[in-house]
């Protein structure tokens, strides 16, 4: 007799990390993808495909049968959902989450990744030195959220196994990310100064309870009002980040022409921190003052340039507010005189 199998179709589906918006361009992405025998490492059938803008994707020409699927981005480790039965017809499986942070395709997270990502950090596409494999949320920027992504992922090498049986399966665990709860600020906010003289602003983070990994501030000032100085009072390339829980300096750069600051920066493995800390100094020297109002130094968001003030935690922003601020000269602030007034004449008399 003649018989015929009919292939199947899957109909897959990948959760990717760092993305803020739930469907769009950040979410296509190039897939691997692998049909084993359930417990080996060989594959039987391969494919690879793009995800759509919400992450799923197709696959057709698959045998029916029982498999362990891997699927692997260019630069995540590989998920592998097991003993899935595939038949004729659709099949649709929830492959899981593909874990962000492989920049160099070795299914491992670790300080070669992170090294990639230093070198490109701050950087946009179509300037020279992006690297599109540390564009771990596919933002076209290089920034803190991608670092987050690395850190949350650090360490973590191999296939990520999502197991499944009877339509169950076990579900990866993220970290607590308690979304728009933390407060960037510039202490203390409000500075009396005389020109010539110096004084510092602190970069601290509120946090409370939610554990904080990364942390980027972009401050403008008035660079014919203020200079950023080091120590001796000479000016300064650079902010001070001594004691920082944040301890890996991803960006630290001071422009006293244009009168911005980038800073960045963060922790890779360990407990990261929460509660209140403090992430650098900026000491500033006061040049002149022609404003009545005085100045200010201020957090920006300036996505063109890839200058977004942000804190992170496993990929997510967590930020809620920031507080800048505000900068007197000692000699703005009027005279008061009360009435009534009185005066004394030159022959003595009232």
């Amino acid at each position: 007799g003649r018989y015929t199998i009919l292939p199947g179709v899957i109909r897959g589906s990948v959760t990717l990390q760092g993305r803020e918006t739930p469907s769009g361009p950040p979410f296509r992405v190039p897939l691997s993808i692998e049909f084993r025998a359930p417990g080996s490492t060989s594959s039987i059938f391969s494919a690879t495909t793009t995800s759509d803008d919400f992450g799923r994707f197709s696959v057709t020409g698959v045998r029916p049968g029982i498999y362990d699927i891997r699927v692997k981005s260019s630069h995540t480790l590989a998920t592998k959902k097991r003993n899935i039965t595939i038949n004729t017809g659709i099949t649709s499986v929830d492959i899981g989450t593909l874990f962000e942070g492989d920049a160099n395709d070795d299914n491992q997270v670790n300080i070669t990744d992170f090294s990639l990502l230093a070198t490109a950090f701050g950087k946009q596409a179509g300037q020279s030195g992006f690297d599109a494999r540390v564009d771990f949320n596919n933002s076209n920027q290089i920034n803190i959220t991608d670092f987050s992504l690395l850190a949350g992922n650090f360490g973590k090498f191999s296939d990520q196994i999502v197991t499944s049986g009877l339509g169950s399966a076990m579900v990866i665990s993220a970290p607590k990310v308690q979304a728009g709860n933390v407060v960037f600020a510039l202490l203390p906010d409000r500075v009396v100064t005389n020109p010539g003289a110096n004084f510092d602003l602190t970069l601290q983070i509120v946090a409370g309870l939610q554990q904080v990994d990364g942390a980027a501030a972009y401050i403008n000032f008035d660079p014919n009002l203020l200079q950023v100085v080091d120590n001796a009072g000479s000016p300064a390339s650079a902010i001070e980040n001594l004691g920082s829980p944040l301890n890996i300096e991803l960006q630290n750069e001071v422009d006293n022409v244009n009168g911005r600051i980038s800073f960045a920066a963060g922790k890779l493995s360990g407990t990261k921190p929460s509660g209140t800390f403090n992430v650098g100094t900026i000491r500033f020297k006061t040049l002149t003052y022609t404003a009545a109002g005085g100045t200010s130094a201020q957090f920006v968001s300036d996505s063109a340039h890839n200058r977004d003030t942000n804190v992170t935690f496993a990929g997510s922003s967590v930020l809620g507010s920031t507080r800048g601020a505000t900068i007197h000269g000692a000699n703005q602030f009027p005279i008061r005189v009360y009435l009534p007034v009185m005066a004394k004449s030159a022959t003595g008399s009232w």
